[in-house]
């Protein structure tokens, strides 16, 4: 009884989860996968709603959506950039897993 409890508090059924996307949608580059978050969530929001509510259901999340393409920044005011230390990695994720990883905290 508690697991479907559980299931029911994290399914996502409804157009209501589109303010979730509609944080990322302009402001994200694609990255891994490659296309768009407008392609990705808002053509096929039945779609990816689905497969959101089946990774919570099998508690898995695929790999492919976890990479993280890494840049590194150089840090401002630094005199020697020659130096590691002057520069910062940044890890870029995919916007289906940002998009999933709101729906979840907005969920708690």
């Amino acid at each position: 009884m508690l697991h479907k409890a559980r299931k029911e508090m994290v399914t996502f059924t409804d157009l209501m989860e589109c303010r979730y996307v509609n944080i990322l949608a302009n402001k994200q580059p694609p990255v891994r996968p490659r296309f768009s978050p407008s392609a990705a969530i808002f053509r096929g929001l039945g779609l990816f709603l689905a497969m959101v509510n089946k990774c919570f259901e099998l508690g898995y999340f695929p790999r492919v959506y976890k990479v993280a393409s890494i840049k590194i920044i150089p840090k401002p005011g630094k005199d020697d950039y020659t130096r590691p230390k002057s520069y910062r990695p940044t890890a870029l994720l995919s916007v289906l897993d940002k998009t999933v990883e709101r729906m979840l905290v907005g969920r708690l």
